[in-house]
């Protein structure tokens, strides 16, 4: 079997939804994460479900079905970088997953963050979630960065509720 990895790739405005779902009809696996927010419209406000990333979708494939992937209607491209497609590791994806399913409010930035040291969480929705802790404006925070779009998502933590990770044990 060949070995497949997280790529992401660029949507159209506002296609993301489109993208995953005709993916996922084609048999492409892929995630589209997504974060509750509410909107408001001029009569009412309501509850939707929106892209974290705007723009962005991840697939799961074997780089020989790349062309699939770039058939599909909406899908501008792969990401890439020095010519070479961007891959996001497993750990990256089970932590966006984490995030978006342990509906947390969470922070998203592109700003560099110093490094601190790599925790984990080890209580509640976030249990398992692995990042870096840093402190902004007094809170401390987890940060998960994901270096292939260039984008850091921040979630505020208890610090009773994470454990220093040995650094020879990371992942």
């Amino acid at each position: 079997m060949k070995e497949k990895h997280w790529y992401v790739i660029y949507t159209r405005s506002r296609a993301e939804k489109k993208v995953s779902a005709e993916l996922e009809k084609r048999g492409i696996e892929s995630y589209l994460p997504l974060e509750k927010t509410i909107r408001q419209w001029s009569d009412r406000k309501k509850k939707v479900k929106v892209p974290l990333f705007s723009c962005y979708v991840f697939v799961h494939i074997p780089w020989s079905d790349y062309l699939k992937v770039l058939q599909t209607p909406y899908v501008a491209g792969f990401v890439r970088f020095n010519k070479a497609p961007a891959i996001v590791s497993e750990q990256q994806i089970k932590s966006i997953h984490i995030i978006t399913e342990g509906m947390v409010p969470v922070e998203k930035t592109t700003k560099d963050f110093q490094t601190g040291e790599t925790i984990t969480i080890t209580y509640g929705n976030l249990k398992g979630l692995q990042g870096i802790l840093i402190e902004k404006k007094g809170k401390k925070k987890l940060l998960i960065q994901i270096e292939s779009i260039n984008q850091n998502l921040l979630v505020d933590i208890h610090p009773a509720y994470v454990k220093k990770i040995n650094p020879q044990k990371k992942q």
